[in-house]
Parts: C-alpha cells; structure tokens; sequence
C-alpha cells in the first residue's frame, strides 16, 4: 500500500514523514495467560482510556509465562487495534513498564529518540483526520469484528515539527486534559450524589401500596421483522430506530435522536411508540432506560413502557431504574444476555399520591438543571480543546514558548 498523508494541512516548514521512520517499534501485542493474581498485569482494550492509560483493570497475567511477550516503556502510545467501540483509541503509557505486558487487542508505538515524542503521535491519531485516516486506510474485516493492520499503520505519513516544538504542543494539550478531566470528575460526583439523593426518597416509599408495572402501563417490545436486518432500503429516512446502546448512553435523561433512522419502508417493519414512553433495555446491556422525546421506533431487543398522563412517568422510569440490578441478575449467563416481558411485566413499583410523585419528579428536575450544567462545561471544554488542538497539529498557531504545566 502507497503511503499517503493523512489529509491534515500543516505548515510548510514542517517536515512529513511516514510512522515507521518516527518510531522504533510498532507491533500487537500477544495473547495473554490470566491467572487470579499475579505481579504482572496484561493491558487490554479497556486500559485504553480517553482520559490516559487505566491500570486498574488490566488483568494479572502468568509470569511464568514470559517469553516472546511485548513489554510497553514509558511514553510509548497504545492504541487499540480490534472491535468495533472503541478500535483507534489511543493513549500515553505512563506506568511502570515492568508490571505490564500488552495483550494481542492493543499495538504499541514507540517514538524514536530525537524524531518524535510519544504524546505528539498520539494527539495526531487522535485528531479528526487521524481518525479518518485510520478508518478508511487501516483497518479490515467485518461489520461485527474490525481490525487495525499495522504495517498501514507504519506508512501513515506524520507530520513532523522540531522535538522541541511537538513536546510544547503536548505539554498544552495535557493542561487541556487535565482540566477537562476535572471538569468530568465534578460532573461524575454530581450525578453519584443525585442518584442517590433519589435512591432515599424511593426507599422511604415503602409504606406505600406497590402495584405490579402492568397494572398502570402498556409494556410491548419494539420490532424490526425485516431480513436481512441491515438492509439499506429500510434506513435513512425521518423516523428515529434507537437501539439498546442509544438508550445506555441516554442514562435516564430524555432522548430525541438515534444512532440510526428508518424510511417509510423501514417504518412498517418496525414498531413506533409515542414520545413520553419509557424505553427499557432486554438485551445486551440489562435493564438501561430512558424516555423518548418524541416518536421512535425500536427493535424487540427494547421494550416500551407506554403510561396513563395520571402517572408521573419520571417517577416511574427511577422506580424501574431501580430494579436494575434485579433485571440483571434474571438474565442467563449466556454469551447474549436477555431477559422477556415475563422479567418486566410483574415488577413492583410503589404507587405514592400524585403529589408525592410530582414531589420526586421536581426533585429529579432540580438535581438534573445541576448535572446538565456541569455537563454542558465539559462540552464546551471540549469544544475549545477540539478548536485549539487544530490549531496547533496544523501549525496555524505557533507554540513558540515553554509551557509549564501544573
């Protein structure tokens, strides 16, 4: 394959070159021997992390098992190479490297000395055109199961500015990440407190008359009887088709937009509840809700929870939310977890007096004005990180000066 630029415009006094000549080695890592407990930890897709490296959910690894084994150094990026969430994420490694190993999901990339600094690689494979690139040059396979190839990796051209200036760069776009990860930590304690603020407000309900969910709701799966089920005459139209990880990513809130939208065509294939409705997850991520803020349709893997206006639907999806680890535990243990129905129908939800529902439901709305705050500063952080960056990995500003970095 002929290596080409990326497609990210720089300055001209900026050399450009292709990966393989920036960097000492590139290469996957090997399947790993877990064990329960081991000094040495294997680095797998979920270390790689948005906010830098995660070393607390590598899995112990067998040190008899050594040999041939990949071991990352300090500065070296990891960049996960398989699947389909989260292929081309990449991060900084900044661990002890003798604790770890790197497993066969994640391709190690280690600058050479003098050529290139690991976190100015990263912040290029991490940029819009990075992405591009890497998603229509470097990977292969299916739908279900993609792959990095890393020797296109190798021939992905760079650009390349003196050491000096890369590594002021990075040192700006680490004070960017910093604050943008405080940021999320407060947004993360806002949440923890909210939810549990209404925890205790459902658990003093327990004098109240309880009715089994059927009792006060319409409950009917979604549906999309079309085959084959990814079809291209039945998408791209107006009607919003969400799927169970539209409504994991949704976490309670109101959603008004899908991952993917049907056609008319598509519309008689499927199911379309009215705005208002809950939608409860029955497969794959158990027992996630959220409420639709307008019409949309949605496969049998979700269910919808469709309520009578003298109920508090608000109220109803917290009690549901709080039977989510009950959900959970009904589900077999196969390799696609789901539950039916027959799991939904017959919960109990506490019924208090409408004022008492409303009560909840202001307080819900309250604590949720606070978290969208917190939420809509992380975006717009984002936002000035996302413009900044731009900026400086073209060359249009110049980071002519040492930054200190706190």
């Amino acid at each position: 394959m002929r290596a080409e630029p990326i497609g990210i415009p720089t300055t001209p006094d900026w050399d450009m070159r292709p990966l393989r000549e920036i960097t000492t080695l590139i290469s996957r890592g090997t399947s790993p021997d877990y064990v329960e407990a081991s000094t040495v930890s294997a680095i797998g897709q979920r270390c790689v992390q948005e906010k830098g490296f995660d070393a607390s959910v590598a899995r112990p690894h067998n040190p008899a098992v050594m040999r041939r084994v990949l071991r990352p150094l300090p500065g070296d990026v990891l960049l996960n190479s398989t699947g389909t969430g989260t292929i081309g994420r990449s991060c900084i490694f900044d661990a002890d490297g003798d604790s770890f190993i790197v497993d066969s999901h994640v391709t190690t990339i280690r600058p050479r000395p003098g050529f290139a600094e690991g976190r100015w690689i990263h912040a290029i494979l991490s940029s819009p055109w990075g992405q591009q690139y890497l998603e229509n040059n470097c990977y292969t396979g299916s739908t279900n199961q993609v792959e990095l190839v890393f020797g296109r990796l190798a021939k992905m051209i760079f650009p390349v500015p003196p050491i000096a200036e890369q590594r002021r760069i990075a040192d700006i776009v680490d004070i960017l990440d910093e604050q943008v990860d405080k940021e999320t930590r407060v947004l993360d304690k806002l949440t923890f407190v909210r939810d549990a603020v209404l925890l205790r407000e459902l658990r003093q309900l327990e004098g109240c008359p309880y009715v089994r969910l059927e009792e006060i709701a319409a409950i009917e799966r979604g549906r999309f009887v079309a085959r084959p089920r990814n079809d291209p005459r039945f998408y791209g139209g107006a009607y919003p088709f969400i799927q169970t990880g539209d409504v994991a990513r949704g976490s309670g809130k109101v959603i008004y937009d899908a991952t993917q939208s049907l056609n008319e065509a598509g519309r008689r294939m499927s199911r379309e509840f009215p705005a208002g409705t809950i939608a409860v997850t029955i497969a794959a991520n158990i027992g996630e809700t959220s409420i639709l803020g307008r019409p949309m349709c949605f496969p049998d893997s979700v269910v919808g929870v469709v309520l009578p206006p003298s109920v508090s639907t608000r109220f109803i999806e917290l009690c549901i939310r709080q039977h989510k680890p009950i959900l959970e535990s009904r589900a077999p243990q196969s390799a696609q977890k789901n539950i039916n129905l027959q799991d939904l129908r017959p919960l109990e939800i506490p019924l208090p007096s409408g004022d008492v529902q409303m009560s909840i439901e202001r307080m819900w709305d309250e604590a949720e004005r606070f978290t969208n705050e917190a939420s809509q500063g992380v975006h717009k952080l984002r936002l000035v990180k996302h413009g900044l960056m731009e900026d400086l990995l073209t060359g249009r500003v110049r980071a002519t000066r040492p930054v200190r970095c706190h």
